[in-house]
């Protein structure tokens, strides 16, 4: 694509089907072969880039339906809407879901979710560490927590509808690309 073989190999690092010589070498996150002496990288197949863009884009359609069930559900609270001389203002009823979700303490508290998630993932990532599958779903948990805490923020303190559009269109695209996405490496 826009990189050579060894960044392509390394972002996308879906490993080699069982059996493979790929799949046999010690660390499984460096692939490499020799090459007159000199270490070459080895390009991923096509079917492990493939399996890697669905499972990513299938992790991101699930975080942004989260995000859009959060949002129609501040969407949908109904407003209190008062005549104050030629403009009509309105705010939402007391103690509801648009008004915890405009909490400043909840953006705040999204945005140090997906910054910690975050931090783990990429000093693991960088002290080339095999990370979990565990601690990576958990990692993808706190972070989709994380930004769907911020995405209701700016529901409730926007016009909400707004907000559902560009939600809406950013799932239709992840999951155009979650189901085609394979497809498109050709």
């Amino acid at each position: 694509m826009f990189f050579d073989e060894e960044l392509n190999s390394q972002l996308l690092e879906g490993g080699a089907k069982s059996g493979s010589s790929l799949s046999n070498s010690k660390d499984s996150s460096i692939r490499r072969k020799k090459t007159k002496g000199v270490d070459a990288a080895v390009p991923v197949p096509d079917e492990d880039q493939a399996g890697f863009i669905k499972k990513t884009f299938g992790l991101f359609s699930v975080m942004i339906l989260f995000q859009l069930v959060y949002i129609l559900i501040i969407a949908q609270e109904p407003k209190k809407c008062v005549k104050q001389g030629s403009e009509e203002v309105c705010k939402s009823k007391e103690g509801g879901m648009r008004e915890m979700a405009a909490q400043m303490v909840l953006l705040a508290t999204g945005i140090v979710l997906s910054i910690i998630s975050t931090v783990i993932m990429v000093c693991s990532k960088s002290q080339k560490k095999d990370v979990n599958v565990g601690v990576g779903y958990g990692c993808w948990l706190i972070f989709t927590i994380g930004m769907t805490l911020v995405a209701g923020y700016i529901a409730a303190r926007m016009d909400a509808t707004k907000i559902l559009a560009a939600e809406i269109t950013t799932l239709v695209t992840t999951l155009i690309c979650t189901f085609f996405g394979g497809k498109f490496l050709k």
